[in-house]
This record gives C-alpha cells, structure tokens and sequence, in this order.
C-alpha cells in the first residue's frame, strides 16, 4: 500500500461507500491475505481450496466493517485478525490444529546445499522451505505471532491489535519461537541464517 496518508484517505472513501477505494484496498490486501492465509492452513486438510473461501469472507468482513476501521495503521491487524480467526475456526472443525512435536524429524526433509552467497536463488529457496517447515511445526500461538512479524512485516503493536494479546504476550511468543526455531533449525541452517555461535 502507499503512505499512511494515501491509506488513510482511501480508507475514509471506501467507509463513505466508493467501491474504487475499497477495490483498491482489496487489491492491495489481497496478496498478504493469501500469503498469511496458506501459512496458517498448510498442514490442514484441502488448504488450497479454503484460501479462496477465506480469502473472500476476510475483503466481506472488511467491507461490513469499515466503519469499525479507525486508521490505515488499524487497516492490516483488523484484515490479519479476521483471517486468523477463519483459518482457526476452519482448523478446529478439520480437527487439524495438533501440531507435531518439534524434537521428531520431518520426514522427507531435503538437505541443504552448501551456500556460498545469497545470490544463489535455488540454495535460498531451499533455505526459506525448511525454515517454514520449521515454523510450521511450533505452537499455533508462536507460529502466528512470528509469520505476522516475520513474514507480514507487522509490529509488535499491530501483533496485539490482530491476535488481541497484550504487548509483553506478543512479545514473549515471539521471544520463544525465535528460541525454538534456533533449537530446532539444523546447525547448516544456522550457519547460513548467520545464528550459529
């Protein structure tokens, strides 16, 4: 999206019912909503297909409440909230929200290639795979909270607006994901993450 300003301003036009400013809005949202969307469902039964679904009830939810929306700052937490809350209620009827102990191997796992510079586009594929595989295998809560911060770029603040927690909660998740995901990222992974030692 553009600046604050812009945002704000299309934010104001699509509340007083210009549906340019909200086609605009959706256009821009609709990548991280996808993006956070398939993160979240990945280990869950027919993720492809709900995306769609989800990513179509997040833009009605927006839409409905656009008034509720203060700011373009308020903008992304309320759209990541929303979404957060599909996929968890999609994940609970699926029963699908058990997550796999982060000390089991996952199967299948390919090795890394030695990286001998990040412009090696094929070796930091790989990279970012397994570090979201390992992502992917930490507590709903801590996942959320690094995807939101790690992924979607959010801050602390807008973490505790969209999972409605408190800053220091956002705070610790994200503290001990990180923890985890140093613990349980291979040391070849580490080294070329640039976290060991």
């Amino acid at each position: 999206m553009a600046g604050v300003e812009e945002d704000d301003a299309l934010l104001q036009r699509a509340s007083a019912g210009e549906r340019a400013a909200f086609a605009q809005l959706r256009d821009a949202l609709r990548a991280p909503v996808r993006h956070f969307t398939y993160r979240l469902l990945s280990n869950a039964a027919d993720c492809f297909e709900a995306v769609d679904e989800i990513e179509q009830d997040v833009f009605f939810a927006l839409h409905r409440n656009l008034a509720r929306v203060q700011s373009a700052e308020h903008l992304r937490p309320f759209v990541y909230r929303v979404c957060r809350n599909l996929c968890y209620d999609l994940m609970r009827k699926q029963a699908s929200r058990r997550t796999r102990p982060l000390e089991v191997d996952v199967p299948g796992a390919c090795a890394l290639p030695a990286l001998a510079a990040p412009d090696d586009g094929i070796a930091w594929a790989i990279l970012y795979g397994e570090v979201q595989r390992t992502i992917d295998r930490l507590p709903y809560r801590q996942r959320v909270a690094l995807i939101l911060y790690a992924e979607e770029g959010l801050s602390y603040e807008q973490i505790a607006e969209a999972t409605r927690t408190d800053l220091g909660t956002v705070k610790w998740r994200i503290f001990y994901g990180r923890k985890r995901l140093r613990r349980f990222l291979r040391p070849d992974l580490l080294e070329a993450l640039g976290l060991s030692g």
